[in-house]
């Protein structure tokens, strides 16, 4: 019976103490506006240039989270670039499905340069995701077997991807005369305020290694020549081909280091010297560039004369430690040397220990034919 006692007690007090935050949390002080929610508003407004519907109907005392949210969500130090993360919720919105989210992602898509081939293929990724789905969860696939058999699809693909890469740097020229080829030369001059070194240090540390680690595979040339006295410069991009523009511009528009190339100079010029879809044309309108199409003359055709390719696969053992296998492939003028110079990188770049017993190294020079 005590026990009885004991717990209606503490069930009148916990209905008390609910009673009160509710009346608390649900008073007419929730519901006047605040200076802190006005300012929210006043945000808002000025980054859409209204207050879009989904706030006015939202709980005006959760607004300002809401919208700390959105920000965070469109925040440009994001590791997805704008238009790759507008891509990615139009196929959620795709399958939810939301009219008024298609819409929206759709517009800002677009408005952050994809084409209609890339809303298409995110649309359709949606489609096949679920499809795929569908087979696997309706015949009860076992995930764990299904885990194995993937790994190791990926291993099979990984080493396929490596026959090739050599290739993929090459330039496709042409030594016979007057032969169109693809290749899409992009050349902006460029003008600036800031002093020299600003500029400089901006290019070397910031710039060119964020181009860089995007590892586009058509950019073949991505070089800086500055006038130190007239503050001015010429950026040159070289693209297999017109492909390369826009997986170059999906990856790069609307990132920090896009935004502050923008802030630092302006472009007095932008030339397009190959030829490129009407879709692209379009695409780059808004910068004004002079568009070029081949005509005639000649370029001799050309390849790295080093090339290194490094592949890294690491295996759980009987034992549970991890082993890592790297194989080492070297042509051209490449030598073992220039090799386990690369290697002695991985430390730094991949935290891999090339003397440690659980790594496997094998080395291999291709004779030039």
């Amino acid at each position: 019976m005590n026990k009885i006692v004991k717990l209606t007690i503490i069930a009148i007090v916990i209905s008390v103490s609910i009673s009160m935050l509710s009346t608390s949390l649900f008073s007419d002080g929730h519901n006047a506006p605040t200076d802190a929610s006005q300012q929210v508003e006043a945000e808002i407004k000025k980054t859409f240039g209204t207050v879009p519907v989904i706030f006015k109907v939202f709980p005006e005392h959760m607004r300002a989270g809401a919208w700390e949210w959105m920000k965070s969500t469109m925040s440009p130090e994001a590791a997805i670039p704008a238009k790759y993360s507008q891509l990615i919720a139009l196929g959620v919105a795709s399958q939810i499905p939301c009219n008024y989210c298609v819409y929206v992602h759709t517009t800002m898509a677009k408005m952050l340069g994809a084409t209609e081939k890339e809303i298409q293929e995110a649309v359709a990724s949606a489609a096949d995701t679920r499809h795929w789905s569908t087979i696997l969860n309706g015949h009860s696939v076992d995930f764990e077997e299904f885990k194995t058999e993937w790994d190791g699809i990926v291993a099979h693909l990984k080493k396929q991807s490596e026959v090739g890469e050599k290739l993929k740097r090459r330039i496709p020229m042409s030594n016979k005369l007057n032969e169109e080829n693809s290749v899409v030369t992009v050349l902006i001059e460029v003008s600036y305020e800031k002093d020299t070194e600003t500029i400089e240090e901006f290019i070397k540390e910031e710039q060119t290694p964020f181009i860089f680690e995007q590892n586009v595979s058509k950019l073949k040339r991505f070089e800086w020549f500055l006038d130190r006295e007239e503050k001015s410069g010429t950026l040159i991009e070289v693209f297999a081909d017109a492909d390369g523009i826009t997986e170059a511009a999906g990856k790069v528009m609307g990132t920090p280091v896009n935004l502050k190339f923008r802030d630092l100079f302006d472009i007095e010029k932008m030339t397009i010297l190959g030829n490129i879809s009407e879709e692209l044309r379009e695409q780059f309108a808004p910068l004004g560039p002079t568009v070029r199409s081949y005509a005639a003359g000649f370029s001799i055709a050309y390849h790295d004369k080093k090339d290194i390719r490094i592949s890294i696969e690491k295996n759980i053992d009987d034992t549970g430690e991890e082993i890592v296998n790297v194989v080492a492939t070297g042509s051209g003028s490449v030598t073992k040397e220039d090799i386990e110079k690369e290697l002695e990188k991985l430390h730094a770049e991949k935290n891999i220990d090339i003397s440690s017993g659980n790594v496997n190294i094998e080395i291999n020079v291709e004779e030039t034919k």
